[in-house]
């Protein structure tokens, strides 16, 4: 995902032939360009309900 958010910003690429190219969702890439999502960010999904160490207090 950072190659190809790093490819477009080099070379103004598009975004659908990019993200072919690299693998990887054009909207995800989409959202990282427009700033909707931190392009330095490399989580994905929900965040975590507990804490390791609430987590391992549980179990």
């Amino acid at each position: 995902m950072n190659a190809a958010y790093e490819h477009i910003r080099q070379t103004g690429a598009q975004i659908r032939t990019t993200a072919r190219e690299f693998g990887v969702p054009e909207a995800s890439l989409r959202h990282r360009l427009c700033g909707r999502v931190n392009p330095e960010s490399v989580h994905s999904g929900p965040q975590p309900m507990f804490s390791n160490e609430e987590e391992a207090h549980l179990v």
